[in-house]
């Protein structure tokens, strides 16, 4: 089916840059929007201008070459940009037909697009607008592993800076109640905490955390039920974790 190529390359950036930044809100494992830009900008170059019997390869190593850049490290991120990518050019195809070459949807010759990129470029001015807050969250996010005496956990944190209750310079920290299973068979000491309702004792197991970046250090750690996090986070940091 034919189609204005200047068109179907403007159409495909969109929706690339508008699926990867879905999956990063998805997984909040996000990459630059910068990054984001440029491989979106080159994959779809490469499926414009490539039309080989072995243009496949090309793309193909362009896809490998970005990926070790940028996704390596975020693979939900990639596999959940992916999925996105194909339901949102699928979606496209199922309304307006077209056609597609190495992945890319080409949009056909009688339709307009103007409709269709008007809502795409809504849905990313709505992201864009949360973007900045969203990546200031962020911040806040460390990858933690909490070690007991027998187990270990491996949990995404959330740094609090309302939370410096320490006990004999120990901080304390708080996971969901979910957890308490992991500590069964754990020593707990029960330690004074000072509350709006006033003072009262809490149950807390010592172990040892260890934050993506810094060196391990004894906490103590209790559960909490009902705990509302930020970004599906399910620890409670204490500040004076960094503090040293």
């Amino acid at each position: 089916m034919e189609s204005y190529i200047e068109v179907s390359f403007i159409n495909q950036v969109l929706l690339m840059v508008l699926s990867i930044l879905l999956a990063g809100y998805i997984t909040c494992k996000p990459i630059r929007f910068i990054e984001n830009g440029i491989y979106s900008i080159s994959i779809a170059v490469c499926c414009s201008l490539f039309w080989g019997t072995y243009s496949w390869i090309i793309y193909l190593g362009l896809e490998i070459f970005f990926f070790l850049l940028y996704f390596r490290y975020r693979l939900k991120t990639y596999f959940v940009y992916g999925s996105l990518r194909f339901l949102l050019s699928f979606t496209c195809y199922a309304l307006w037909q077209g056609s597609y070459h190495l992945g890319m949807y080409y949009v056909p010759l009688h339709q307009n697009p103007i409709g269709m990129w008007a809502i795409e470029v809504f849905l990313l001015f709505v992201l864009l607008r949360k973007w900045k807050y969203f990546l200031g969250k962020l911040n806040y996010i460390y990858e933690c592993k909490i070690q007991s005496k027998h187990k270990k956990l491996f949990l995404r944190g959330y740094l609090d800076s309302g939370n410096l209750l320490t006990i004999q310079d120990v901080p304390v920290v708080f996971v969901d109640a979910k957890y308490l299973n992991y500590f069964h068979g754990e020593e707990m000491k029960y330690i004074p905490m000072q509350t709006m309702q006033g003072k009262q004792e809490i149950g807390c197991y010592e172990a040892w955390i260890e934050l993506k970046g810094y060196p391990s250090r004894s906490v103590y750690v209790h559960c909490k039920p009902n705990m509302r996090l930020p970004l599906r986070c399910e620890m409670l940091l204490n500040m004076k974790l960094l503090m040293g």
